[in-house]
């Protein structure tokens, strides 16, 4: 029984560790080919500076499995400023 609980617990471990680095995601490189079925969302964080921003976009694949992309952009208050 103990063989039981300590399999089924590395198997939970394993499973989580899997959904967190699926959660941080790929960083994205030029010309990187992409398989984007289905645009869940872009997060940028709020700043009030004009910088680069690491942002992160949320996708489906053609297979329907959720993607993680990081990739870097000018921040929202670029565009605000003279």
């Amino acid at each position: 029984m103990k063989i039981r609980a300590l399999l089924a617990t590395v198997i939970a471990l394993l499973t989580l560790g899997s959904g967190l680095a699926q959660a941080k995601g790929t960083d994205y490189s030029y010309g990187q080919k992409l398989d984007i079925a289905q645009l869940i969302a872009i997060q940028v964080p709020d700043t009030d500076h004009c910088e680069i921003v690491r942002a992160k976009m949320i996708y489906r694949d053609s297979a329907g499995h959720l993607q993680t992309l990081n990739f870097r952009q000018l921040a929202d208050a670029c565009s605000r400023q003279n």
